[in-house]
């Protein structure tokens, strides 16, 4: 568990900083960075000794954040569409 744990911290020294450039670029919004921002790195940690290719973990952890983006837009896209069938409804 140590050693998963090293690991995850080294790869937020790495790439926590450009990664979130990456989301905030995307969304728009400091704090649903941060919030996307941990939710990967949480994710990263649950699975990184699932990985077996140590040369492809930037481009892993990336798709992470991406497939995050990704369900957030959905999420806020479900959110107006319930808000305009109340809306509908009146």
């Amino acid at each position: 568990m140590e050693n998963k744990s090293t690991s995850t911290e080294e790869l937020w020294e790495l790439l926590g900083k450009r990664l979130k450039g990456f989301i905030f670029k995307r969304v728009s919004d400091e704090q649903v960075a941060e919030d996307l921002l941990q939710e990967t790195f949480i994710r990263v940690h649950r699975k990184l000794d699932d990985i077996d290719d140590i040369q492809r973990i930037s481009s892993w952890v990336y798709q992470i954040a991406r497939n995050l983006i990704v369900d957030h837009y959905r999420s806020k896209a479900k959110e107006a569409a319930s808000i305009a069938d109340v809306l509908e409804a009146d």
